[in-house]
């Protein structure tokens, strides 16, 4: 055989070839429907396409998908190999290549035909992966409409509830002012004080479960952003001195103007950059930055702190629930933050990783 040609087979064994490769395109499509992890499959698939090389006992079946790559059996030897590439929506997933030994065969040494079947093989595997990524945008969308549900139920049940504790809540701060203001005995006083101020905290809670449900009023006028944002960061200066933190802020350099409720839009920064401080250590930076685009403000405040635990992720815009210790915190935060923005018809999107960071993501639209 000249070494710079194809192998050349008599018919009878090219026939035998033939059908080892239609059996191997039959198993890979019957392995490839079920639609299991690509953990569990790739290993399989990958010893099953080396039985139908001709040489199949010297093919080493390669398929590397973004950083793991499976192989059909361990080999360190130099190789001559064929290989086709994985794309996906004209992007580079990853490939699949079949190898021999280099010291016992050459590039031709690979049919013509096992080189259609690899493209062949390649074109069964894009279409595996394609049915995988639009399972898991499914489960993902499900997760999505499943908490938007959820959240909508408890906005219902939070506004119910907060309107309820109006009316005690007021009957409590004023019977409390009348005994300050009539009583002479410094004990009474002194409980009527107490009484007072938890009440007070109490309609604090009130309020902003009424700015989860959407209940609160809006006010919106046309404002500039940046001074906004400024003016929150002003105000809480102290926090950020105190935890020994940067806060960078990167300002939209329109210094655009937009319809909203300032004293909400204010808040939604404060409650983020509350929430950044908590979760980071002395001398840490955190990113604040505003800009607009022709439908929408963003703002984006990115921390490298702790992160937030996967399993808590999806809870994370509940009333009441929370990550920090009891009594630091009332696990209203983020719930008020959703309220503001679905009020705005805006929505927020985040992203975390434990030990990374987290980053949080606001669009609005401009004149909501």
């Amino acid at each position: 055989m000249n070494p710079l040609e194809h192998t050349s087979l008599p018919d009878r064994e090219a026939l035998v070839e033939r059908v080892k490769e239609l059996e191997c395109l039959y198993d890979i499509s019957g392995l490839l429907a079920q639609l299991t992890s690509v953990e569990v499959l790739m290993p399989k698939v990958c010893k099953r396409i080396a039985q139908a090389w001709m040489f199949s006992n010297d093919a080493l079946v390669s398929i590397s998908l973004s950083d793991k790559v499976f192989v059909s059996k361990k080999w360190t030897a130099k190789t001559v190999f064929i290989k086709n590439d994985l794309i996906i929506d004209g992007e580079i997933k990853g490939s699949i290549s079949v190898h021999y030994d280099a010291s016992k065969h050459t590039q031709f040494s690979f049919l013509p035909e096992e080189e259609k079947l690899l493209l062949k093989l390649a074109q069964e595997i894009v279409a595996y992966l394609e049915r995988q990524i639009s399972v898991e945008k499914e489960e993902s969308l499900k997760r999505i409409v499943e908490r938007h549900d959820r959240l909508s139920i408890m906005g219902e049940m939070t506004a119910g509830i907060a309107h309820e504790l109006n009316t005690p809540l007021g009957n409590i701060l004023g019977f409390s002012e009348f005994i300050l203001n009539d009583s002479k005995e410094s004990k009474t006083k002194k409980d009527a004080q107490k009484i007072y101020n938890s009440a007070m905290h109490a309609r604090e809670v009130v309020k902003k479960l009424m700015f989860f449900s959407c209940e609160i009023p809006q006010k919106k006028n046309s404002v500039a952003l940046n001074p906004l944002v400024e003016d929150a960061l002003e105000f809480i200066k102290p926090t950020i001195q105190k935890s020994e933190v940067n806060v960078r802020f990167t300002p939209d350099v329109k210094n655009s103007f937009t319809n909203l409720d300032s004293v909400q839009f204010t808040q939604v920064v404060f409650n983020l950059i509350i929430n950044a401080i908590y979760a980071s250590k002395p001398g840490d930076t955190i990113d604040v930055t505003l800009n607009t685009d022709a439908t929408h403000l963003n703002l984006k405040v990115c921390d490298n702190g702790c992160g937030i635990p996967e399993k808590d992720q999806e809870k994370i815009f509940e009333p009441f629930f929370t990550t920090k210790p009891i009594g630091s915190g009332t696990g209203l935060g983020l719930s008020v933050v959703h309220g503001i923005i679905k009020s705005h018809k805006g929505r927020i999107q985040f992203s975390s990783e434990v030990n990374v960071g987290t980053t949080f993501v606001v669009s609005i639209p401009l004149n909501s």
